[in-house]
């Protein structure tokens, strides 16, 4: 008897649940539909220039402010190929170097600000800590303390 029920609610229920579900997919359709017709406001990654663009076309549009691609996958990457970073057309073949004499410009004994002596100093210091290895290595921190 208990069975019965059950069958005859889920028999009763089932064809609700269907139909709800179908006048849900065609209300979404239609939505779809008539925002399709309007534009949509889209902000410029490159500039920050704000435009309308086509509701579908939100996510692949070139900006005409600066006229860059604006369209990205999950990732972060472009949403399509970029042909004109492929194009090697426009960069000169011509290289050249400059190379200064140098007695112009002499060698600095040290670009950080600290004397030679300091300089070594310090050098020593590292390499002594680099050195240090710890007779228990679970008291670390207080033996290097100590080693210091």
């Amino acid at each position: 008897m208990y069975n019965n029920v059950l069958l005859s609610l889920a028999m009763s229920l089932l064809p609700v649940l269907a139909i709800g579900f179908v006048v849900f997919l065609v209300i979404y359709k239609i939505y779809i539909k008539i925002r399709s017709r309007f534009n949509i406001t889209v902000n410029c990654w490159f500039c920050n220039h704000n435009t309308k663009v086509p509701y579908l076309e939100a996510n692949s549009w070139v900006c005409p402010s600066c006229e860059q691609y604006n369209g990205f996958d999950k990732n972060g990457d472009y949403n399509r190929e970029i042909y004109e970073q492929l194009d090697c057309s426009g960069i000169s073949e011509k290289r050249f170097n400059i190379s200064q004499p140098p007695y112009m410009f002499p060698p600095k004994a040290s670009t950080n600000g600290f004397c030679e002596m300091c300089n070594e100093s310090q050098r020593l210091k590292v390499e002594k800590l680099a050195q240090f290895e710890p007779k228990n290595e679970s008291h670390f921190d207080e033996e290097l303390k100590v080693y210091q």
